[in-house]
């Protein structure tokens, strides 16, 4: 929750596929007790957007839809030899999912 340069530039709708599906897949579908956390860091060497969010086991999709395919192939066009980090975690009916940007 730390933002150093407030000029720092992010390609537009970057992080909406990662909010879309916090929502989508996971607050949308519960009736009670549903929670989104979003945070973002930035500083001389890096920018880190993470979104956490519980979601209903027996709601899901067991499809993989191609939202995140389509992040993951966007990301590798804007920030090629491996410049920033994708880490997507499902566990316990928490959904975390957290991009590095290295600068």
């Amino acid at each position: 929750q730390k933002i150093e340069n407030l000029k720092t530039a992010i390609p537009p709708l970057l992080f909406i596929i990662l909010l879309e599906n916090a929502f989508k897949h996971g607050v949308e579908k519960l009736i009670e007790d549903s929670f989104i956390q979003i945070n973002m860091e930035e500083n001389k060497t890096h920018l880190i957007f993470s979104v956490r969010n519980n979601f209903d086991p027996e709601t899901q999709s067991k499809q993989a839809g191609i939202g995140l395919e389509n992040l993951k192939d966007r990301l590798h066009l804007l920030y090629p030899n491996d410049s920033y980090q994708l880490s997507i975690t499902n566990e316990n009916s928490i959904y975390f999912a957290q991009l590095e940007l290295k600068k």
